[in-house]
């Protein structure tokens, strides 16, 4: 339903996530990699390195997690909510900018539920 990433490889806009900081409590010496289907679609995060317990511990809290996708909404686009201008919107929110092509600020987040504690933070990067 968000339209996160941009469409095609030639055009301008938001294309990958990069691990900004992740809480050393759960992943300590984790090296982090979004694995995606296609250009735009998440398909999972693998986290490397991670010991027995670290790993026994986050599968013991799973069901505890949730993903925070924040930025601004550009507008709608195919049906979807689109978190930047990068593609032909149907429909432009009238809080995005004027500018075409801005960057907009995308975070990813993965956060335990029951106490707001974030686990790891993504940033989006644009690029074309």
């Amino acid at each position: 339903m968000l339209l996160a990433f941009k469409r095609c490889e030639q055009c301008y806009g938001p294309s990958y996530l990069n691990c900004r900081w992740i809480e050393q409590r759960y992943f300590n010496g984790t090296a982090t990699k979004v694995i995606f289907n296609d250009s735009s679609t998440i398909s999972g995060f693998a986290f490397s390195n991670i010991e027995k317990e670290q790993a026994q511990h986050i599968q013991s809290i799973a069901y505890d997690l949730q993903f925070i996708l924040e930025g601004v909404i550009g507008g709608l686009a195919n049906g979807q909510i689109a978190l930047h201008e990068s593609c032909k919107l149907l429909k432009r929110c009238s809080e995005a900018s004027p500018e075409p092509n801005k960057k907009y600020t995308i975070t990813l987040s993965i956060a335990k539920t029951s106490t707001n504690e974030k686990i790891a933070i993504f940033d989006m990067f644009w690029e074309n």
